[in-house]
């Protein structure tokens, strides 16, 4: 039973699992549907996919995270990074199959999945990949060395240009933009001229939609920052208010009632989700696209598409890092979770760091657990990919902004909590689809322009960076400067994959060429 118990948490907080403790879960898996649902529906349109496959990743994560998670904190399913990237990288691919081998079966609707046979079996290739490859690094431990090359400067202007790069693909669905699709370097450069040209076509009841959800965000907001502080406890921390609001989902339910009742659709031209399948995805084998391919595509296919899928799995490894060390688990007693960030969670880590007389044995303890929940949470994604290559599914990955809402806002004890958004959405599918096909494609695009922003502003960090380098002087200071905006620049002017890559390879080559320096 030990031995299990290191591979499944769910038998160790199992044992102590409590009534109680489902009253907490129950209620953050559901605030956790509520931000989840739209979102994975707008994520999967990033990666030019059906927006049901957003939400069967979603689903097949949790319940993987179920058995083999440790940390109540994390959020799994589709991320906006990771889901701009394998969108760009399979419909690039299919972009040069199609140049090879011509489909044998088109289509002439507007659905980009449509358009291009390819891209969904390879999405699958490179969702199965993904999984694969984070096993490698699991058995390996070869992540363990890839944190000296990822500095927080490199992540932070890794993040920051590809908000930017989210933010713009948006722009068509906001204001219902024909735009043709992009591929190869300088995508967004190319992208950002190809809007501006066409600016003069945008389809103004799109555009009212979109400023129409956006008000209703914007105001439910203020709502809330004023319910918080009316509702404080102390006076001084709203944010332990209980006034916590689904603004994306009050916003897209309100449009999309909106929607149907005046036959948005029909009347104004209005782009809509529409048909979402009811049924169970059938399992389906991945790589049954290699298998038909001629041998010499096969592997020039192969080779192609394992520099996407280092760099999805870098950026991947890092988020999941990110949020591990944000939201500790507190594995094996649901009893000791307490809510992050509380200025007693604060003293309470700030004295214990400061803490001079720690033993070798709480050093060695600390190292132990954390690489215990790196180890859990790197296997159920591992394990998560590889199903949902097999069940019409994408690219999973832990959410940093609904991890955010787990770890800060709710009292979640277990990884029940993402296993109750699971069902949550599986009722969602089945019984409200006739809903569903009236959600505005505008209202989405706006739902992901708000996920998003506060991403955008790590922007703000060059100029952070920038005045401390003007304040000390320090080669260090300067180190992280230029990470940051070799970076930033790598992923706004050739791609978020070869970016990353961009930022990694000059990350290595100036602590080398410092190191040959001091010596």
């Amino acid at each position: 039973m030990v031995q299990l118990s290191k591979y499944l948490p769910i038998v160790n907080w199992s044992r102590t699992y409590r009534g109680s403790y489902f009253w907490n879960d129950l209620v953050a898996g559901s605030t956790l549907a509520a931000i989840a649902i739209p979102q994975c529906m707008a994520y999967a349109s990033l990666a030019y996919l059906p927006q049901e496959r957003g939400l069967y990743s979603a689903i097949i994560a949790s319940v993987v995270f179920l058995v083999f998670g440790s940390n109540p904190s994390m959020s799994v399913g589709p991320f906006a990074v990771v889901s701009l990237m394998i969108g760009n990288a399979a419909l690039s691919n299919a972009f040069w199959l199609e140049g090879l081998i011509p489909p044998l079966v088109t289509s002439m609707d507007d659905d980009i999945w449509l358009l291009h046979p390819y891209l969904l079996p390879l999405t699958d290739l490179m969702t199965l990949m993904v999984g694969c490859l984070i096993a490698i690094l699991l058995i390996t431990k070869v992540g363990q060395y890839l944190k000296v090359l990822l500095p927080n400067e490199l992540i932070s202007g890794f993040t920051a240009a590809a908000a930017f790069s989210i933010l713009t693909s948006q722009v068509k669905g906001i204001l219902k933009l024909k735009l043709n699709p992009i591929s190869g370097s300088c995508v967004l450069l190319k992208s950002w001229r190809e809007i501006s040209s066409k600016l003069l076509d945008t389809h103004m009841p799109s555009l009212a939609i979109s400023l129409s959800t956006a008000a209703i965000i914007i105001i439910l907001g203020k709502v809330e920052y004023y319910g918080t502080k009316l509702g404080s406890t102390d006076g001084i921390h709203p944010e332990q208010s209980i006034l916590k609001l689904p603004k994306t989902l009050i916003a897209m339910v309100f449009m999309t009632v909106i929607s149907a009742v005046f036959n948005l659709h029909q009347t104004f031209d209005i782009d809509v989700i529409g048909i979402i399948p009811t049924n169970i995805p059938d399992i389906h084998n991945p790589i049954k696209l290699l298998i038909e391919l001629p041998s010499a595509i096969r592997h020039t296919l192969i080779a192609k598409v394992s520099f996407d899928i280092m760099a999805i799995t870098l950026v991947l490894y890092v988020t999941n890092l990110s949020i591990i060390q944000t939201f500790p688990s507190l594995e094996g007693n649901p009893s000791e979770q307490t809510p992050l960030l509380t200025p007693e969670r604060d003293a309470t880590l700030i004295d214990f760091d400061q803490d001079d007389n720690r033993s070798e044995e709480d050093e060695e303890m600390m190292k132990r657990d954390s690489s215990d929940v790196e180890f859990h949470e790197l296997l159920s994604l591992s394990l998560s990919n590889i199903l949902c290559s097999c069940f019409s599914g994408y690219v999973c990955c832990g959410s940093l902004s609904r991890s955010a809402l787990l770890g800060n806002q709710t009292q979640a004890k277990t990884t029940m909590a993402n296993f109750i958004c699971s069902l949550l959405i599986v009722i969602t599918i089945c019984l409200l689809t006739s809903f569903i096909y009236h959600v505005p494609i505008p209202t989405l695009s706006m739902v992901i322009v708000f996920a998003i922003k506060n991403t955008a502003m790590k922007v703000m960090e060059f100029f952070r960076l920038l005045k401390i380098y003007h304040i000390e002087r320090k080669e260090t200071a300067l180190e992280n400067v230029l990470i940051w905006t070799v970076t930033f620049l790598g992923v706004i002017i050739l791609d978020p994959s070869v970016g990353i890559l961009v930022g990694m390879s000059f990350c290595l080559l100036w602590r080398s060429f410092s190191i040959c320096g001091t010596e």
